[in-house]
């Protein structure tokens, strides 16, 4: 589970000096109606493949204890033609400083998105071929939001309704071959969702074992390092429970992809974060219960009419992950 990846979108958000402005919370009783954003289907269907090339094409996997027998290789059993849902939320507090002037912390409310993974083909080496659609896209009224702040949230969900991608998955949790269908600005997506899978390690594991995810995380046209150690602290017949720790950090000098600023582009002095979490990974489904939460800060730099900019966003993220249920058809009348 990837509580960074599920949180990043395909470029960072400008702040208000760069001649666009953060929404801002306003004080009010929240409810939990959801507004849903409606798009047709169609209007993806029309839309060119991208071929998303993840930023490594294999992560590494490393056993750091075995825990205590008795002990099992942990696998995913997919079987062909099962169809899965995943609702994952994401929620942010965020405050970004700009030449040292800090800005007030906006308080974001949830988006969720709501994905069907049907999966068409199992091949003999285990991995499951899936196909993936973001069936919906919501933002909760779980936090107080200007009108016109929540209007350009919803509009950015909106292109997120109807997208479509395919992925291979192996039967450790691996993704590869990514294909998405739909605006390549929002390619994103597909990394978000196949980034919820666990991936597993090659050994056998017991209550205890602990193993290591090196992987890099894409963000706005830079590829961030992502340390991700999973220990297991329950091992049914059927799935295992397990405590997640996530480490973020960036190699400054990279370009990144920022359109809101002037020129398009900035380059990244300092990331880091960290999360912490827990997650029920099935063998039946790629994708079971869990939530993570932590801290991240990014600072980058860029050129701008008036002199330098020097941009630190800090954000407390949260993340949660259920598996969903079908929603009801009703029958045409």
């Amino acid at each position: 589970m990837l509580v960074f990846l599920a949180a990043c979108g395909p470029a960072t958000k400008a702040p208000a000096s760069t001649g666009m402005a953060p929404a801002s919370s306003a004080a009010s009783s929240p409810t939990l109606t959801p507004s849903v954003i409606e798009k047709p289907a169609q209007a993806v269907e029309e839309r060119p493949p991208t071929n998303v090339a993840p930023a490594q094409a294999t992560p590494s996997i490393r056993l750091l204890d075995a825990g205590k027998p008795p002990r099992r290789a942990l696998r995913y059993e997919i079987k062909p033609g099962s169809v899965e849902w995943a609702e994952i939320d994401v929620q942010s507090d965020t405050t970004i400083i700009v030449n040292g002037q800090s800005q007030p912390t906006t308080a974001l409310p949830t988006k969720r998105i709501r994905w069907r993974i049907e999966a068409n083909e199992v091949t003999p080496e285990g991995d499951v071929k899936v196909a993936l659609t973001a069936e919906s896209a919501e933002v909760l009224k779980d936090r107080a939001l200007p009108e016109n702040a929540r209007e350009e949230t919803e509009r950015e969900l909106a292109a997120m309704r109807g997208a479509r991608g395919s992925a291979r998955i192996s039967s450790r949790g691996i993704a590869s071959e990514l294909t998405f269908y739909g605006q390549p600005a929002e390619a994103h997506l597909l990394e978000t969702m196949t980034g919820q899978v666990c991936m597993l390690p090659q050994e056998e594991l017991g209550t205890g074992g602990r193993w290591e995810v090196l992987s890099l995380l894409p963000v706005s046209g830079s590829a961030l390092n992502l340390r991700t150690i999973y220990t297991v602290t329950k091992l049914d017949a059927d799935a295992v429970h397990v405590d997640i720790v996530q480490t973020l950090s960036g190699q400054p000098g990279q370009s990144l992809d920022v359109p809101n600023l002037p020129g398009g582009k900035a380059t990244l002095e300092s990331a880091s974060g960290g999360s912490t979490g827990a997650a029920d990974v099935p063998s039946h489904r790629f994708v079971g219960n869990a939530s993570a939460k932590g801290p991240s800060t990014t600072t980058f730099t860029a050129a701008s009419p008036g002199g330098k900019l020097t941009i630190t966003i800090a954000a407390n993220l949260r993340i949660t992950t259920r598996a969903g249920k079908a929603q009801p058809v009703t029958p045409p009348r």
